[in-house]
């Protein structure tokens, strides 16, 4: 079953008061470990959860696991493990998306029990939830199109009669001391307790071009931000020993911090009124929920444009977040912070609002979660859904495998020494490795091999496993 039961649960909850008592089973991915830790923190009450980690996706959703998964359930999953990573190269044109052509994300969605699908990473931007589900999914990062779809699931939430929800929004989460919430939430100073006006750090490697940008516009404002600083903290304790007030601190991957030696991530956070939270990997940052977890303001970049293939990301987290700040361009930071320093006594106030609506908003998942979940169980959400596929043709099937054949053959790019190569579709040992320079003395190995874990095309042929999906639909 690949399932791992877990006695003991997760840190214990904070900030919340308890709950009626009942439990739900939750069941989380490997990639899903460090929001399990945050989620338990945020939105349950002592021994609310009972956790079950799923250790094997691959067999979890394609060999029986998920077969035991009772009605109401909660399961928190990053989209990659839906994904079959043998369709990670796009040499597949007959998929109209990769997570829907997953034989896993079929499964899911034609599991005749409904449960809460909580996605816990930026996952696919191109595609909605399907409607038809009888599942609800909470989306943890967003996309224009995906927050068109939350806007309309609302709107069918609260019509009369109102209709059932398919998606729903759950914060990012954090990363700090493992997803863990007691240090950050342990010292929440007030605006005028603080040392520091605004900071970043972090690194600014491949894919990161706004924090270039935001080090090259710091370093010719710095002038103008540290005099905004001095004018509106002149009754604030001291900044610490070897610090101005604005600390923004860029380094490449690997690089050491030069503020690293006189104060800590944590209390960059928790001394500085602001903090600029621009975009990483994703648009969406651990950093900001970190930060608003401490009480300190996030400063966003309203990105307009796609990022990590993603249209206009920065709309759904604008809209939501009521006290959260943006820029379009961070030549603009100096006149932000000189129009929310003009009034002290405002800025305090935006704070409090921020830390109020974090825990309403909490506190509201935490209900939602919990009403949906007894629904579920008590037989009154949707009736199971009817899924239906489109399998592959064999001629799509034979020329999907020679495109991914070629693309293996060819030097990867996640290793200078090391190549993966192709060995068999929806295969769990569909990669190894081999030397670069033993590469044109290496067979390609048979795409079956007939086991318990094989589910390469010729094996599906001798009934070990689904079709081959090019696409489903739901209803």
């Amino acid at each position: 079953m690949a399932l791992l039961w877990l006695s003991l649960a997760l840190p214990a909850a904070v900030n919340l008061p308890a709950a009626a008592e009942e439990r739900c089973t939750v069941y989380f991915t490997p990639n899903a470990r460090l929001f399990a830790t945050y989620f338990n923190d945020s939105f349950a009450s002592p021994g609310a959860w009972e956790w079950i980690a799923i250790s094997d996706p691959a067999h979890f959703f394609l060999r029986g696991g998920l077969a035991a998964v009772r009605a109401g359930s909660i399961l928190l999953l990053s989209s990659w493990e839906l994904e079959d990573r043998a369709v990670e190269p796009t040499a597949a044109p007959y998929l109209q998306h990769r997570l829907l052509s997953s034989p896993r994300t079929w499964a899911l969605l034609n599991h005749s029990a409904p449960l809460v699908v909580v996605n816990t990473d930026g996952g696919q931007c191109s595609l909605g939830w399907p409607r038809g589900t009888h599942h609800v999914l909470y989306r943890a990062t967003w996309c224009r199109a995906w927050h068109e779809e939350w806007r309309l699931s609302q709107a069918a939430e609260r019509a009369p009669p109102p209709a059932r929800p398919w998606l729903r929004s759950i914060p990012f989460g954090t990363a700090f001391d493992g997803g863990s919430l007691r240090a950050l939430a342990a010292a929440r100073p007030a605006v005028r307790e603080r040392r520091l006006l605004l900071s970043f750090r972090g690194t600014a490697g491949d894919g990161k071009p706004d924090r270039r940008r935001l080090g090259e516009a710091v370093a010719r404002e710095a002038a103008a931000l540290e005099s905004l600083a001095r004018q509106a903290m002149r009754a604030a304790p001291p900044p610490p020993p070897g610090l101005g007030r604005v600390v923004v601190d860029i380094t490449e991957p690997g690089g050491s911090y030069r503020t690293g030696a006189n104060i800590s991530y944590l209390g960059l956070l928790q001394q500085s009124i602001f903090s600029i939270c621009p975009p990483g990997d994703l648009w969406e940052t651990y950093r900001a929920w970190e930060a608003i977890e401490v009480g300190s303001i996030p400063i966003l970049l309203d990105v307009q444009r796609v990022y990590g293939h993603c249209p206009h990301p920065a709309e759904h987290m604008l809209a939501t977040v009521p006290e959260a700040l943006s820029v379009r361009d961070w030549s603009e930071l100096p006149e932000l912070i000189r129009r929310e320093t003009a009034d002290m006594g405002a800025l305090a106030r935006r704070q409090e609002r921020l830390l109020q609506w974090l825990e309403e908003n909490k506190r509201r998942v935490h209900e939602e979660l919990l009403h949906t979940s007894r629904e579920m169980r008590e037989g009154r959400w949707h009736s199971p859904t009817s899924c239906s596929y489109a399998s592959f043709s064999p001629q799509q099937i034979a020329r999907q495998h020679q495109q991914l054949a070629r693309y293996w053959r060819q030097p990867q790019p996640a290793s200078r020494d090391e190549v993966a190569f192709y060995l068999g579709m929806y295969n769990p040992r569909a990669f190894v490795e081999s030397r670069v320079d033993q590469w044109k003395h290496t067979p390609i190995p048979p795409l079956c091999e007939q086991s318990s874990e094989d589910w390469s095309e010729p094996c599906r042929h001798k009934g070990c496993g689904l079709p081959m999906v090019a696409n489903f639909s739901c209803g």
